[in-house]
């Protein structure tokens, strides 16, 4: 299997602390996106790439607290 196929197949594709702007994390998005996999950046900001959702904020807190809401 390809990232990209798992990518198109999954529930969700999450980017942390990326600019979402380089390849191959932009073509995983897009992929994503007309998938209609939910996507999620978590950031210190907004990065300009279209993501459903967006949580800003150091990593080493944000990411704990989105995963305890997963949980």
């Amino acid at each position: 299997m390809t990232f990209a196929t798992a990518v198109h197949d999954s529930d969700r594709f999450v980017v942390i602390g990326n600019s979402g702007k380089v390849y191959p994390t932009e073509a995983f998005v897009k992929i994503a996106d007309k998938a209609r996999v939910e996507t999620l950046e978590i950031n210190l900001e907004r990065n300009g790439q279209v993501f459903d959702r967006s949580i800003f904020g150091n990593a080493t807190q944000t990411v704990p607290e989105w995963v305890r809401g997963l949980i």
